[in-house]
């Protein structure tokens, strides 16, 4: 049992973290970022009143089961394809990118592959929260440019199941046994299948969503919500059953469960959960912050942000422009993806618990990926400033399509 006290220090986080977000949302950033910093202020090495952070970091992984549900549910797989290719090419750029400059550090840090593989894999992903957040307030969500950047966020959303199937099926040394080699391979094959699925036969998916609606109806009428999570914890229990990442099984139901009629009712249902678990999950990221190790290391850690920051944006941008988009929205997809993503704290958190990360290295990995979330805003208001990024206004889809064409 908790006591009152440690109760009415998480009940003062809580409303800390409340006014943090809407503080920030009324200076019209993204709320994350206040959750990060009332996280971090309120934290261990902060003022202390979070000394034992497991409760919240139990929430916090409900937290990303629900997230990866939610992921799985929202993915459109059909406005996806209009900006399929060079979603995909940028993702695997950066894939690639990232685990080319991790190996080229391990020269001097002496890090195993299954780790050089790890930290490449964070840096390439991009928040998806802060680029949609952006891009709303910029009103260049529906713009190709926009939408090139959603291409990417969902094409590296879909990427992180496999990078946790494999990460899961190596061990340190960057080899496979055979049983690692035989749970990669039907996870895999799960993935594609689910999604072969999505595209060419949604009707399969359409026929579950009517027999799954008989028996709401029937039995559970006002738990629509209750529904959804019992079928978001019952995919992360049967894939955890066999032995594969209980993520990967809630991204799988979340998938399953969007294909169908009952996909918006079901976002609407469980909004208000999500929103208190990523609440929670950032909140407990702030928390794990050492502030006096970033303090120590300050210069080396605005380094690495700095680095991430301007490279994965000069990386983003050549790659759409050799792909033949025009440079402003090349440069509009480019930077708004150019920050790390939140999903990075999922790896950096597999790595410290399988041993790929020792302590200092996730450390400096749970420093970096914070301050880039926190410092993106800052930077795309410089690269504005700059008129890096023109202030477009959101083109109507036949411009959009004519635009897809040109790089297609």
């Amino acid at each position: 049992m908790h006591s009152s006290t440690e109760l009415g220090d998480l009940a003062i986080i809580l409303a800390a973290a409340f006014i943090g977000g809407a503080l920030l949302r009324q200076l019209r950033q993204p709320v994350l970022v206040g959750y990060i910093l009332v996280g971090a202020v309120f934290g261990p090495t902060g003022l202390g009143l979070a000394a034992d952070v497991e409760g919240i970091r139990w929430l916090a992984e409900l937290g990303i089961l629900l997230l990866m549900f939610y992921i799985g549910l929202e993915l459109d797989l059909t406005h996806f394809r209009v900006v399929a290719k060079p979603a995909i090419i940028t993702t695997a750029v950066q894939i690639f990118g990232g685990i080319g400059v991790m190996y080229v550090i391990s020269h001097f840090t002496a890090w195993p592959i299954k780790t050089v593989i790890l930290l490449g894999c964070c840096v390439a992903l991009s928040s998806t929260a802060v680029a949609i957040k952006i891009l709303d307030e910029m009103g260049l969500k529906q713009s190709f440019g926009g939408q090139t950047s959603m291409g990417i966020l969902i094409a590296q959303d879909i990427s992180i199941v496999p990078m946790m199937l494999i990460l899961g099926a190596m061990d340190a040394g960057g080899t496979f046994d055979i049983m690692g080699l035989v749970k990669l391979a039907i996870g895999l094959m799960i993935l594609f299948l689910v999604l072969w699925i999505s595209v060419k036969q949604p009707k399969w998916f359409m026929r579950w969503g009517r027999y799954l609606a008989k028996i709401k109806s029937r039995a559970m009428k006002d738990q629509t919500a209750i529904t959804a999570l019992a079928i978001c914890f019952a995919g992360a229990a049967l894939a955890g059953a066999y032995g594969l990442s209980a993520a990967y099984g809630a991204f799988l139901a979340g998938l399953a469960l969007g294909r169908t009629k009952n996909r918006e009712k079901f976002q609407n249902r469980i909004q208000s959960i999500f929103d208190v678990l990523m609440m929670v999950f950032f909140l407990s990221v702030g928390l794990l912050i050492d502030l006096n190790f970033v303090m120590e290391h300050l210069v080396v850690v605005v380094i690495l942000v700095s680095a991430a920051l301007v490279l994965k944006t000069i990386i983003n941008v050549v790659t759409l422009r050799l792909q033949g988009m025009t440079p402003t929205h090349a440069n509009l997809a480019g930077a708004v993806t150019g920050q790390i993503g939140e999903f990075s704290f999922l790896l950096a958190a597999t790595g410290l618990s399988d041993r790929s990360l020792d302590v200092e290295a996730y450390k400096y990995a749970v420093a970096v990926i914070s301050l880039s979330l926190v410092f993106t805003p800052l930077w795309l208001a410089f690269l504005r400033r700059m008129k890096f990024i023109p202030a477009l206004a959101a083109m109507p889809g036949e411009d959009m399509e004519k635009a897809a064409r040109s790089v297609i």
